[in-house]
């Protein structure tokens, strides 16, 4: 598929031919916090970065030099949601010991900033759980869901965020680079 004397070809003929792969690997990585949905889009964001950097006069095989950033991207995904629950189950901890003013956390949520482009439920999910700071099974009482599904969109409205954010900087930082 690359090769010297071709052009490189599309990212659509690539993701045709190595979907199959990113996908494998992302089912390698279930069940471990997750969303397989989100571990399939990682992977494919994976297989995208593989694409961009890839070079054909390194005498590597694509599907090789691919599978290595498929997988750097899918545990980068599981590396910030265990940090993420640890960092709230850790703030929780501190709350209920009063060694963290409860105040201090509210006054960060009021003005919580969410993208206008997040889905209506689960910015209703992120108000709640910050904002009013109501648990996953009270929250899931109030929208009719059940706390499964609360704690997936909260975690899938959280990576939005956090990915939002980091391409944000990154912009920032060409810009800074570029004046």
């Amino acid at each position: 598929m690359f090769s010297d004397t071709n052009a490189k070809p599309s990212f659509e003929a690539v993701l045709g031919k190595y979907q199959n792969l990113a996908y494998s690997i992302a089912n390698e990585y279930r069940n471990r916090g997750v969303p397989l949905e989100d571990l399939k889009q990682e992977s494919l964001l994976g297989l995208y970065l593989a694409y961009e950097r890839f070079d054909p006069a390194r005498e590597t095989k694509f599907s090789t030099y691919a599978t290595f950033w498929i997988k750097k991207q899918v545990l980068e995904a599981l590396k910030q949601e265990s940090e993420l629950n640890g960092k709230t189950e850790q703030l929780g901890k501190l709350q209920a010991a009063g060694l963290v003013a409860q105040e201090a956390s509210n006054d960060a949520t009021d003005d919580l900033k969410l993208p206008p482009n997040m889905p209506s439920l689960e910015q209703d999910i992120l108000r709640l759980s910050f904002a009013s700071e109501m648990s996953l099974k009270e929250i899931a009482t109030r929208l009719n869901i059940s706390v499964e599904k609360v704690k997936q969109h909260k975690q899938k409205a959280l990576r939005r965020m956090r990915s939002l954010r980091a391409n944000e900087d990154s912009v920032a930082k060409r810009f800074l680079e570029n004046t």
